[in-house]
């Protein structure tokens, strides 16, 4: 893991130099959250592509500040993706971090190789805790550590716990769509 920040904007990569040859998954966090989001992610996924993680502008260690809108976001992000010429460049976003990487592949499909859309959406609702900083610190610290803590160990399959919790199997045609999706304009 390799911490750096450049254009104002603090990031981790999973190894440094990128390498040209890689696809690069850019890892974009949520409103009110940082790059330590996705610390197992960059690590566990740094041996098959270029892995890179931010603080968006006004989050985490990023000087820069804030912005009011996703398309200033996304620019930002297209910035920095292009002042360390990140190759192959798939932008993989949760929540706001999903309609910024959204936008970016509305606004630059060209210059993107793919993207990852998690928990996201064409709209938006924040809850107005995240949306106001001087509650931000006290609402958000809990839910940032729940995430980078690490993963939970399994529950051994002969345990009650396990038949408990397991949720049954679906057939998989139930996984279909059986009514075909038709454009109602």
């Amino acid at each position: 893991m390799i911490v750096r920040k450049d254009q104002g904007i603090a990031y981790r990569a999973g190894s440094w130099p990128l390498d040209p040859r890689r696809p690069s998954v850019v890892f974009i966090h949520g409103s009110g959250l940082a790059k330590g989001l996705w610390e197992y992610q960059t690590d566990a996924l740094a041996a098959h592509v270029n892995t890179l993680a931010l603080d968006l502008p006004g989050h985490g260690a990023s000087d820069a500040p804030a912005f009011e809108c996703v398309e200033d976001y996304a620019a930002r992000v297209m910035h920095l993706i292009d002042v360390l010429r990140v190759p192959q460049p798939i932008p993989c976003g949760l929540s706001l971090g999903g309609a910024i990487a959204l936008q970016m592949l509305l606004d630059y499909p060209e210059a993107l190789a793919g993207g990852i859309l998690i928990g996201t959406g064409a709209r938006l609702r924040v809850h107005h805790t995240i949306s106001r900083p001087s509650r931000m610190t006290t609402t958000i610290s809990p839910m940032v550590w729940r995430s980078a803590a690490p993963p939970p160990k399994p529950i051994p399959t002969g345990s009650d716990r396990s038949k408990r919790w397991r949720r049954p199997a679906r057939p998989r045609s139930a996984c279909r769509i059986s009514t075909p999706v038709t454009d109602s304009t």
